[in-house]
């Protein structure tokens, strides 16, 4: 505000849950379970001048203990671009106007680093290697800049090898809540970094698919499926950045609505 003061909280209305968090799918057909109007502005979970001068959310999760409880732990982006936030209002004990526009267009895609180096690891495998198709495929890997910019191809390759490797990975685990629902989607999960990296890197043979012989072959599968859907109908793989995908399309609903 005008003398200075930070806080944050929530706008809107937030329910009154009875009977729970809501953390998990529960019946209110015997009435123990329920919403009972909302929360009052009062009792809203906020964070007002803290100690550190700072605030930032990047949809993450803000809160916690008795004011997680009010919010629910519903499905809150990964905190990787809230660090990255707060790491840049960290870096300098005061900030500018243009300082702010900084960390607003920052791409540094520090979250796939890891990633990156895993994809590389996977295409420099003999096995692998042998697909002609991939010798390009690990240029543009290598030489993915490390930013969600709109030319590049490797962020993009990057990005897309860790969802194939979410799908398949975890794939084994969600089977149960699959056949429940079929239209359940991993994507959908954003906290699955956690037990996904743990996977990949500890490999344990008994949490791997049967239709794989080794996490090398999951991997591997998950490299060449990413290359297999980018050049579809001969389309060339340099060509398929991530401005491509991640093109802006913004439309009035009266002028996408069709007569």
């Amino acid at each position: 505000d005008t003398t200075g003061r930070i806080a944050w909280t929530v706008a809107g209305h937030i329910p009154k849950r009875v009977g729970g968090e809501g953390r998990l799918p529960t019946s209110w057909a015997d009435g123990t379970h329920r919403w009972d109007g909302w929360v009052s502005t009062t009792d809203a979970p906020k964070v007002v001048d803290p100690p550190a001068g700072r605030l930032w959310t990047a949809n993450a999760r803000v809160v916690s203990g008795a004011m997680l409880s009010v919010m629910g732990e519903g499905n809150y982006p990964l905190g990787a671009r809230a660090k990255q936030i707060r790491d840049d209002l960290f870096a300098k004990e005061k900030l500018s106007a243009a300082d702010l526009m900084d960390i607003q267009l920052d791409n540094r895609a520090v979250f796939l680093d890891r990633w990156q180096a895993l994809a590389l690891r996977v295409l420099d495998d003999a096995a692998v290697a042998r697909d002609a198709r991939l010798g390009e495929a690990r240029t543009l890997v290598t030489n993915w800049g490390g930013r969600a910019a709109a030319d590049s191809v490797g962020f993009r390759m990057v990005k897309m090898f860790r969802a194939a490797v979410l799908e398949r990975a975890l794939a084994p685990l969600v089977a149960p809540v699959v056949e429940r629902d079929p239209d359940f989607r991993l994507n959908r999960l954003w906290q699955a970094e956690g037990p996904l990296w743990q996977l990949v890197s500890q490999r344990p043979m008994h949490l791997l698919d049967p239709k794989y012989p080794s996490w090398n072959a999951l991997l591997a599968d998950a490299m060449t499926s990413v290359v297999t859907d980018l050049t579809a109908n001969g389309r060339a793989l340099a060509t398929r950045t991530w401005g491509e995908r991640n093109a802006a399309r913004i439309q009035h609903q009266i002028g996408r609505a069709h007569v």
